[in-house]
């Protein structure tokens, strides 16, 4: 089996590769703008790609399913700074008609939906973005859909919850706490700690792409994709405090406003499609703690 990735570069790219890695019988073609120097040369076959049809077409060459992570991410800006994420997602679907490419496992997101009167969110409810970046990524999937009826191709469609791993180049909060608590600090929450957020431990989220690329499943679906449990700032402050064994109290100023909603998908056809059990959030800051110690 030939597997192709795009955006192999990434932070979540290049743990999807170093897990193909793991599999016998894959060849693997990682695209990217720029090489990721943490694989083997001679386990991985490099692509650089500006990701045009011409371009991908000249590469995509034998591939049997295409795992497509290339984005551009973010929550401010125009919706013309995220149209690249459409264009870039239609090539491939293009040209997958054009080789015969059968399959892709697309890299959605938990930003499709808003509604928070739905929590949690099933598959099968009506998509509400309410960022641009989650615009972009409806739209995206909506391609895919598109695609797959007129070309007879099948899909896969991961919507996927925050991330959580020490590799990811955006510092957000949850870097900031492992930062700090490393460093015995205190850690500082900021608001009245109600919403919960979902998350997913970034090796189990590598281990979900490689399944469900090489796994021959018959029909296209759609996916949530995180932890089973959400959680708030507070308590995942106090987890990261356990697991780093800082001596530190939480500083909680429950005072401020809270400036984020909840955010938390239902991943029971997940679990039960892949027959993977994600880790909680505790188990997955030991994890990070054995990497970093």
């Amino acid at each position: 089996m030939r597997v192709a990735i795009t955006g192999a570069g990434g932070f979540i790219g290049s743990k999807v590769l170093k897990k193909l890695m793991d599999y016998e019988g894959i060849d693997i073609l990682a695209l990217s703008r720029e090489r990721y120097d943490g694989v083997p040369l001679n386990k991985v076959r490099w692509g650089r790609t500006d990701y045009s049809v011409n371009s991908l077409s000249g590469i995509l060459g034998n591939v049997d399913v295409i795992i497509h992570l290339a984005a551009t991410r973010g929550t401010q800006g125009l919706i013309s700074d995220y149209h690249v994420n459409e264009i870039i997602t239609e090539n491939i679907l293009l040209v997958m008609n054009k080789l015969n490419i059968k399959h892709i496992v697309f890299a959605s997101s938990i930003a499709v939906y808003s509604d928070i009167t739905k929590i949690p969110w099933q598959e099968n409810i009506c998509l509400q973005p309410k960022t641009l970046y989650g615009i972009s990524k409806a739209s995206c999937e909506y391609l895919c859909i598109f695609y797959a009826h007129k070309f007879k191709f099948r899909y896969t469609i991961l919507r996927i919850a925050q991330v959580l791993g020490i590799e990811e180049r955006r510092k957000g909060m949850m870097n900031n706490f492992i930062e700090s608590a490393c460093l015995n600090k205190q850690l500082i929450v900021n608001g009245k700690s109600v919403a919960k957020r979902q998350f997913i431990y970034v090796d189990d989220l590598a281990k979900t792409f490689v399944l469900c690329a090489i796994r021959q499943y018959k029909e296209s679906i759609i996916l949530n994709v995180g932890m089973q449990e959400a959680y708030t700032n507070l308590s995942i402050a106090k987890t990261v405090n356990l697991v780093f064994e800082n001596s530190n109290s939480v500083d909680y100023k429950d005072n401020i406003d809270e400036s984020i909603d909840s955010s938390f998908m239902d991943t029971h056809q997940y679990i039960s499609v892949l027959g993977l059990k994600p880790k909680t959030m505790k188990e997955a800051l030991y994890e990070l703690k054995k990497q970093i110690d």
